[in-house]
């Protein structure tokens, strides 16, 4: 089993033009039973979930079931992993967001050489969510952490143009691993997005690319920073409504590491995270930085 706790402070939870500020703590616990079988096979079953206290009655929880089935091939080269998840997630502060998720995943990892390491990716999910709403009243694109709560108001003044509101969503990832040297590592990623609403305006397909470094300067310590951007294309808008996102973030985390009895561990860790999501609707456009410290540790 493995639980944390962490404190933060978001300048921007709602993901809205002139959002509130807000701090908060964070619950989070996930445990998982895996059984080996022949031929480099096994199967896990694992559930857990996250909860995060903000200030007042905002708080947000999201709890996840996995299922997963994986096999080596190509002599111990490669990893194929299936995948069925369950999802529920609850949000006081953007309640257009409130949804439960069920979706089926594959990922395959192949050891080119001793250095570097191919990923591949697919992961198709089912959203149904639960109020009414007016478009883009929930996050730029549905995001589970951070959100908006534009369209609140036009909603309580028309509440006879609130959908329900259900969405398919494939993504596709492709990424390259490099191991400089047992304690330097680099990562680049390729990503594809793209959901299909029953409420047009929130389809969209989104292409974007991350980079990460990876440095471990001792055993116990870990540095480990990223970059990444996105371009939001919302396919079904009519022509005086077009709406583009670019977006750019920025994240830095330093871990510790404490000495434990074998099995067990525990981690001290701190992560800052910057985004800035430039659209062309002014009014969806925000900065957003987030802070958080906390300790993590591992019982098994």
């Amino acid at each position: 089993m493995d639980a944390s706790i962490a404190l933060g402070f978001d300048s921007n939870p709602a993901q809205t033009r002139t959002g509130p500020d807000l701090a908060f703590t964070r619950y989070a616990v996930e445990a998982s039973r895996s059984w080996s079988a022949n031929a480099g096979q096994a199967f896990s079953l694992g559930g857990g979930g996250w909860y995060r206290d903000y200030e007042a009655a905002n708080d947000a929880y999201r709890l996840n079931l996995l299922s997963e089935w994986s096999r080596e091939s190509a002599s111990g080269l490669g990893l194929w992993r299936l995948n069925l998840a369950g999802s529920a997630y609850r949000d006081a502060l953007v309640p257009a967001d409130e949804r439960d998720e069920a979706g089926v995943g594959a990922r395959y990892d192949h050891l080119i050489s001793a250095r570097y390491t191919l990923g591949l990716s697919v992961d198709v999910r089912q959203l149904d969510y639960l109020h009414p709403a007016l478009p883009w009243a929930g996050r730029p694109g549905g995001a589970s952490n951070s959100g908006s709560k534009h369209g609140e108001t036009g909603r309580n003044r028309s509440s006879q143009m609130a959908r329900h509101r259900d969405d398919t969503r494939l993504e596709l990832g492709l990424d390259l691993t490099r191991h400089w040297s047992p304690d330097l590592s680099t990562r680049f990623a390729l990503a594809y997005a793209e959901n299909d609403s029953s409420v047009h305006l929130e389809s969209y397909r989104r292409p974007g690319l991350s980079g990460s470094l990876r440095l471990e300067p001792s055993e116990d310590w870990q540095v480990e920073a990223a970059v990444s951007g996105s371009l939001t294309l919302y396919t079904k808008t009519p022509s005086h409504r077009e709406r583009e996102d670019r977006q750019f973030g920025l994240s830095l985390a330093l871990r510790r590491r404490f000495a434990a009895p074998p099995g067990d561990g525990a981690e001290w860790q701190c992560r800052l995270t910057w985004l800035d999501s430039d659209s062309t609707l002014a009014d969806y456009s925000f900065q957003q930085w987030v802070t958080e410290c906390g300790l993590s540790w591992s019982l098994r």
